[in-house]
């Protein structure tokens, strides 16, 4: 997939999948995460195909996560079992 997707916005968590009308994103985990590699990852799930694609890595901080895709920095914070991706400034 080459479209640069939209990732703000609500997302409803079941697990590990974060789910939008548009969107299904998968929070993943390194099996060997290192200085250079945070532990979780973000992977974009296409809705109607197996083209699935890395995202970012997701650094923590504090109760949030930061992350950055096509060169624009998110923030990912959960509120009760919602999760609202957000560009940082």
């Amino acid at each position: 997939m080459n479209t640069k997707i939209e990732l703000c916005g609500k997302y409803t968590k079941t697990g590990s999948v974060l789910s939008s009308e548009e969107h299904t994103l998968l929070i993943s985990e390194r099996k060997n995460p290192s200085p250079n590699k945070t532990k979780f990852f973000l992977v974009y799930k296409a809705q109607n195909s197996k083209d699935n694609f890395y995202i970012s890595s997701l650094f923590p901080e504090g109760s949030a996560y930061n992350m950055d895709y096509d060169g624009i920095k998110y923030s990912l914070e959960s509120e009760g079992e919602q999760i609202i991706i957000k560009e940082r400034s």
